[in-house]
C-alpha cells in the first residue's frame, strides 16, 4: 500500500508488534510509543527486526496537567508525533 501509512500509537508488546510485523510487514508503518518500552525482541537487536519501511518514534512523557485526564495527554502526544511523520 503505497499511499496509506498505518500509526501505531501508545504503548506496544511483544505479542502486538508480532501480529502487526506478520500482517502488515510490507505498508507503511509508524510507531509512536514510549521511552520506557522494552523493544528486546529480537536479541536486543530492535532496529534490525523492523520492517524497512517501518519507523519507529520514542516520545519522552510529558508533565501530566490533569491527572485524571493523563491518558488523554498520553494519546495525544503519541498521535500526533506519529501524523507528524
Amino acid at each position: 500500500m503505497k499511499d496509506i501509512t498505518l500509526v501505531l500509537q501508545g504503548r506496544v508488546g511483544r505479542e502486538q508488534m508480532e501480529l502487526w510485523k506478520k500482517n502488515y510487514k510490507d505498508w507503511n508503518v509508524i510507531v509512536s510509543t514510549w521511552e520506557d518500552v522494552d523493544f528486546d525482541f529480537q536479541n536486543g537487536v530492535f532496529s534490525k527486526w523492523l520492517p524497512k519501511k517501518w519507523k519507529l518514534i520514542i516520545n519522552k512523557y510529558p508533565l501530566v496537567r490533569f491527572r485524571p485526564h493523563a491518558n488523554l495527554d498520553y494519546q495525544i502526544i503519541t498521535t500526533y508525533a506519529g501524523l507528524s511523520e
